[in-house]
């Protein structure tokens, strides 16, 4: 009979481990964040100051298009003005930004000490499937310790 709870015993620890090696944090909820405390580093000013400098040219663009949009006195030309809203040169250095963005949040992930064999990016809808054991979403942890590791520096 002690044999029999103790084996009982170590198989349901056992599930209980392998039920918590799966984490999800949703990059898109924390991104706002993440690339705050990315930008606060002096190491990635120039990217800022790119970045910064996109956002403003393509909102003058904007403001611009909706200017003679409202005006409606003559016809628009689209494609003469699309050069001039950089969409690509803003995407590409969007993606590059993602890319820094998700490298930082490794580090901070690593820097937590949590116990999961894998934590995914739950910000896209179609990421899983089906999972056998239960999946933890540490995004609110991961969000505040971006939020403190902010406010150090």
């Amino acid at each position: 009979m002690k044999s029999l709870l103790l084996s009982l015993v170590f198989s349901l620890s056992a599930v209980a481990v392998s039920a918590a090696d799966i984490a999800s944090v949703n990059f898109g909820a924390i991104k706002e964040e993440l690339r705050g405390y990315y930008f606060a580093k002096p190491e990635n000013a120039e990217v800022k100051e790119r970045f910064d400098a996109a956002v403003k040219t393509e909102k003058a663009y904007q403001d611009e298009l909706q200017k003679k949009l409202m005006d409606g006195n003559k016809p628009i030309d689209l494609r003469a003005a699309m050069p001039k809203a950089g969409g690509m040169d803003r995407y590409h250095l969007e993606r590059k930004i993602d890319a820094a963005l998700k490298a930082e949040l490794y580090l901070i992930i690593g820097g937590l000490g949590l116990k999961y064999e894998l934590i995914y990016d739950s910000s896209s809808a179609d990421s899983i499937i089906y999972a056998k054991s239960q999946v933890d979403d540490v995004t609110t942890l991961v969000k505040q310790a971006i939020i403190d590791l902010s406010k150090k520096k």
